[in-house]
């Protein structure tokens, strides 16, 4: 019976091997890879280098792998919105995860982790039978440099705070004439409070 086993196990290991094969050289038609952050996430190699949420492109019926690479220590992931399919979560620097998938319709990429989504982690994928036709555009430029219009520098420089929402509380003077009168007089008496003090530590001399 062990001999029957063995011989039974022997002929499927084969068989599991080539199974795992299949699956893991499963071919790509369309190969995408982003780095991502709380900025959102940005394009790695070929036209996408460098821009931030990359709209990305494929044929109809193309089997599409799309590869996130963690650039800070946060959690993050990638979901195809309308597919329903979602990349395992990576929490480490550097670490990678992928989505693959046949491309249908056009949808919509994010990062699923609460609030990251409204931080900025989404961009398009556009699926059509001929690749689309993208404008070079003109980066804005003032004193002779270009403008941070798309957190490119990773900080708010040449963002200013406009509207209601960022104006400055005014203080009521009412009260702040109060606070004055009231800090003098609280400097007054300290100043009296020290005299006596200084006062009652001399010695006494009598005649």
């Amino acid at each position: 019976m062990k001999r029957l086993i063995a011989i039974a196990g022997t002929l499927l290991l084969p068989l599991v091997v080539i199974v795992g094969q299949a699956q893991s050289t499963a071919p790509v038609d369309r190969e995408y890879t982003l780095e991502s952050t709380m900025l959102g996430y940005r394009g790695v190699g070929g036209q996408i280098d460098g821009i931030r949420n990359p709209t990305l492109w494929a044929r109809t019926g193309e089997t599409v792998r799309i590869t996130i690479v963690n650039g800070e220590l946060m959690v993050h992931d990638v979901t195809l919105e309308k597919l329903n399919v979602r990349s395992a979560q990576i929490l480490d620097k550097g670490a990678t995860s992928s989505v693959t998938f046949k491309a249908k319709d056009s949808d919509t990429y994010y990062c699923s982790l609460p609030g990251h989504r409204a931080a900025g982690m989404e961009g398009r994928l556009e699926v059509s039978d001929q690749p689309p036709v993208q404008s070079a555009g003109v980066t804005p430029v003032a004193n002779g440099r270009a403008l941070n219009l798309d957190f490119e520098t990773g900080t708010l420089q040449d963002w200013t705070a406009t509207g209601d929402a960022f104006a400055l509380v005014k203080e009521d003077t009412a009260r702040k004439d109060q606070r004055a009168a009231i800090a003098a007089c609280t400097g007054r008496a300290a100043a009296w409070r020290a005299i006596h003090a200084r006062a009652r530590s001399r010695p006494h001399r009598f005649a």
